[in-house]
């Protein structure tokens, strides 16, 4: 499992039976290891909740973007479909979805912070 870069300190770690939801804490050294970003040993566990302390603030790159997409969802059209109508013709659109992603760019720039994707199991 990978954490992230800015965690000063693992709290706990807790493995999470699926079938009846009870919790065990698991205990370093001995029910998994951390090396860096990493913990090792929980492959037996198929869910685990990590509670960690982080050491940064939030990065003003991640602020910035957050702001900038904050300001553009503000300052855009409001949500909703439209018509026009010209003599016989008439247009319909909808003018936002409301809904905000991101780009590429965004994308690029999050991805010191972004966590990979972790297994899900289908069982």
């Amino acid at each position: 499992m990978k954490i992230p870069a800015t965690v000063a300190a693992i709290t706990s770690v807790t493995a999470i039976n699926e079938r009846n939801g009870e919790a065990t804490v698991l205990a370093l050294t001995t029910d998994y290891t951390r090396r860096g970003r990493l913990l090792y040993g929980l492959y037996s566990h198929s869910m685990v909740e990590v509670a960690f302390t982080v050491t940064a603030a939030i990065p003003v790159e991640v602020v910035a973007l957050v702001a900038g997409i904050v300001a553009n969802t503000i300052s855009g059209p409001p949500v909703g479909a439209s018509s026009e109508q010209a003599g016989p013709f008439l247009v319909s659109y909808v003018n936002s979805s409301g809904k905000v992603w991101l780009s590429d760019s965004d994308k690029l720039i999050l991805s010191p912070w972004m966590q990979t994707k972790t297994a899900v199991s289908l069982l």
